[in-house]
């Protein structure tokens, strides 16, 4: 998609679709029964503008209709709620800085669904009664699902792709990368990535491309680099790094975990057995908040220094759609950064 392509307009739509202008805006605006349009010309219009990737400008419809003062637009926040709760904090500190900044002004809801059932929001989502929508914690089906809807709103999804809306992710090939090569650093005699079932698991490949491929350039035997694929549970991690390691001889074994409930299950397991970093073990952790129950060890974490600012550009993207204004491309893209702790430390360069 390029950022730099045409506007579609209701006349691009009409001319598509064999129709008349105002056959457009009377099916777009849900008024298509008052003026006794047919099922299949409704239909035909509605193809035609998901097909052009045509977007309303509710926003600049309601500024002609008022002045700008009296139009505050509504920004709806889905939010996956049961994996991504700790992090919604991070998404309103986002918001307000934006505001504080541009010195617009925005109306805020969240609207908090589970993984896999974003589908049972249906009503919200076609309210009407918003002017731009962010998704964050969209698994791969609740991604799949957008994609089959026909939402004429500005839209941004946080750490995912796909067509027709704008992303503001983190390079997971890279995390992957800088993942395994903080371990390799540290003296891994052999190498696992631990991630979740069921969830992103498209943004799961990516990582696990990039962490092999930064694995194949170190002298590790091949089959001394393992992908565990683990039920998104702290259950789940505990069986998953038993399993691990009831294969692996060669320790250190560095592990990375893209989970918070399979790395409480970890740090569990690794409490329980009395293994320590790093002489038994490295990790590098990617998630939204680091379970508190290896008190003796900090561990090494991945991901946006400023997790607070993919919420603010998602923002501004929005912001900038809706005063017809074209963002800087339709991904903006966050290098991950490492904190580094106990469980992988940094290693001095020149060392």
């Amino acid at each position: 998609m390029m950022s730099g392509a045409k506007r579609i307009g209701i006349q691009d739509v009409a001319k598509a679709a064999g129709v008349s202008a105002s056959t457009v805006s009377a099916v777009l605006n849900n008024n298509h029964k008052k003026i006794r349009i047919s099922e299949k010309t409704r239909q035909r219009v509605l193809d035609t503008a998901k097909a052009l990737n045509y977007t309303t400008n509710l926003f600049a419809r309601k500024l002609a209709s008022s002045t700008a003062a009296d139009v505050i637009p509504v920004v709806c926040i889905f939010w996956e709620i049961e994996r991504y709760h700790a992090s919604l904090k991070s998404c309103m500190e986002g918001f307000s800085r934006y505001i504080e900044e541009s010195g617009h002004e925005f109306e805020c809801v969240i609207c908090p669904y589970a993984a896999d059932k974003l589908y049972k929001q249906a009503r919200q989502i076609h309210s009407g009664l918003y002017h731009g929508m962010l998704f964050a914690g969209l698994s791969d089906s609740d991604l799949d699902y957008l994609q089959t809807l026909q939402i004429n709103l500005p839209r941004v999804y946080i750490n995912r792709e796909a067509p027709g809306g704008n992303s503001v992710i983190v390079d997971n090939y890279a995390m992957g990368e800088m993942a395994a090569n903080c371990m390799l650093q540290n003296g891994a005699s052999s190498m696992a990535h631990i991630w979740p079932r069921g969830m992103s698991e498209r943004n799961e490949y990516i990582r696990r491309a990039g962490f092999f491929n930064q694995c194949r350039k170190s002298s590790i035997p091949r089959e001394r680099v393992y992908s565990i694929d683990a039920e998104d549970s702290s259950e789940g991690g505990y069986m998953a790094i038993s399993g691990l390691l009831s294969q692996v001889s060669s320790f250190p074994c560095g592990l990375f975990v893209t989970s918070d409930t399979v790395l409480a299950g970890v740090i569990r397991y690794i409490r329980e057995k009395r293994l320590s970093f790093p002489k038994d073990l490295l990790i590098v952790a990617y998630c939204n908040t680091i379970p508190n129950m290896y008190a003796s060890s900090t561990l090494t974490t991945i991901g946006v220094a400023k997790p607070y600012m993919m919420s603010y550009d998602g923002l501004r993207i929005i912001d900038h759609l809706l005063r017809g204004e074209k963002p800087e491309g339709n991904v903006k893209v966050y290098q991950p950064q490492l904190i580094y702790g106990d469980s992988a430390p940094q290693i001095p360069r020149g060392t």
